[in-house]
C-alpha cells in the first residue's frame, strides 16, 4: 500500500525560496511545460530548473503529476463514496489494499470528520455501483459501518490557482465536450502512462507502450483536442506549505446560479466546486492556514449561502492514497 502525502519525515527537511515558490506557480497547472519554458518564465537557466523541480519532488513539495481527464465524455459516471468505519485497525490496511486493487477506484483518501475515508470511483453502468455497494457490505461488513453516496452532476470549477490560460479556458468549456466519443487501446494505454506522469515525454511513452513516437504524440495531441484530457497539473502537498486541505460537504435549499458560483471562484483558497446528487448537493475542496484561516473560510461561505444553506459537514484530508486518474 503506497501513501503519498505522508509527510512526517519531510516536515523540517528543507525550506522554500522565491526562486522555488516561481517553479511552483510556473508548472502547478501545466505539468507538462518544459523546463526552458519555465526557465523564461522564472528567470531561472533550464538546468537549474531541472535541479530544483527535482529537490521538489524529493522533499515531496511535488507529490505527482497527473491529468485532468473528462471522465463523462468517455462514457463514465462519478461517484463518491463516504465511509465510516468501525475501530478494527488491524482489518483497515488489508481493506484499503482491497480497494485499491479495484479499477474502478480512481482515488482513495483517509479523512477526518463524519466520515474516515474517501472512494471515487467511475462507473458506467448503475449495476456496476451496485454491485460494489454489495461487496462491500458484504465482504467488509465487520469494518464498514455506515456509508454516504454521491453522484456528481457537474464541474464547476477545478483550478490549482495558478491558472494557464489555455487550461482556465478548458475548464470554462468542459460543457462543450459532453458528447460520448470511442477510445482505442493505444489511448487507454496512453491515458495510464500519463496517469502515472503527466511530465513523461513522448520519447518514454512510446518506448514503455510500444508505440511509434508520432503515433503517441497525435493521440495526445486528439485526446486534449476532443476534450478527454483537460490539462495537466502537479500535485503538491498543502501540508508541506503549512495549509490543511478540507472537503466541505453542502445541503442547499436551491441550485446555486452563476452569481453565487462567480463569488466562490474568487475565494483564493477554493480549488474545487462540484454540484452533486444525494444526501448532499455540493462539494467544495479548499485549504486554510490553521484555525483563522478555517473560520474566516468558512464564514465566508456561509454569508455566501445565506438562507440556502440548510447544512454542512466539514472533513480534514489526512493522507492520500496513490491516485489513479485512469
Amino acid at each position: 500500500m503506497e501513501i503519498i502525502d505522508n509527510y512526517d519525515k519531510y516536515q523540517k527537511s528543507y525550506i522554500l525560496d522565491k526562486r522555488d515558490f516561481k517553479i511552483l506557480n510556473a508548472i502547478c497547472d501545466n505539468a507538462r511545460m518544459s523546463y526552458s519554458k519555465i526557465g523564461k518564465l522564472t528567470y531561472i537557466s533550464k538546468d537549474r530548473v531541472r535541479e530544483r523541480i527535482k529537490r521538489l519532488e524529493n522533499e515531496k513539495f511535488i507529490l505527482s503529476y497527473i491529468p485532468l481527464i473528462n471522465y463523462r465524455v468517455l462514457g463514465y459516471s462519478i461517484y463518491y463514496i463516504y465511509l465510516k468505519i468501525n475501530n478494527l485497525p488491524e482489518y483497515f490496511k488489508d481493506f484499503v489494499k482491497h480497494l485499491i486493487g479495484k479499477e474502478e477506484v480512481i482515488s482513495l483518501t483517509k479523512i477526518i470528520g463524519k466520515y474516515d475515508l474517501e472512494i471515487k470511483l467511475i462507473i458506467k453502468r448503475k449495476e456496476d455501483l451496485n454491485k460494489f455497494i454489495r461487496s462491500l457490505k458484504k465482504d467488509k461488513s465487520k469494518i464498514i459501518k455506515e456509508i454516504g453516496i454521491l453522484h456528481s452532476k457537474s464541474l464547476d470549477f477545478f483550478s490549482m490557482r495558478m491558472q494557464s490560460s489555455y487550461f482556465k479556458n478548458k475548464i470554462a468549456n468542459l460543457r462543450n465536450y459532453l458528447q460520448p466519443i470511442e477510445i482505442d487501446n493505444k489511448d487507454k494505454k496512453i491515458l495510464n502512462m500519463l496517469s502515472k506522469n503527466a511530465r513523461e515525454s513522448f520519447v518514454e511513452i512510446s518506448k514503455k507502450i510500444n508505440v511509434k513516437f508520432d503515433v503517441v504524440r497525435y493521440k495526445i495531441k486528439n485526446l486534449i483536442k476532443n476534450g478527454v484530457i483537460l490539462g495537466f497539473f502537479s500535485r503538491t502537498n498543502k501540508h508541506r506549505l503549512g495549509l490543511n486541505s478540507y472537503i466541505l460537504l453542502l445541503n442547499l435549499k436551491k441550485e446555486l446560479d452563476e452569481k453565487d458560483i462567480s463569488k466562490l471562484k474568487n475565494m483564493l483558497n477554493i480549488y474545487y466546486l462540484e454540484r452533486i446528487t444525494g444526501r448532499w448537493n455540493f462539494i467544495i475542496h479548499f485549504y486554510a492556514r490553521g484555525n483563522k484561516g478555517l473560520v474566516e473560510t468558512l464564514d465566508t461561505i456561509r454569508r455566501t449561502f445565506n438562507d440556502s444553506l440548510l447544512n454542512l459537514d466539514l472533513l480534514i484530508l489526512l493522507e492520500r492514497f496513490k491516485p489513479i486518474p485512469f
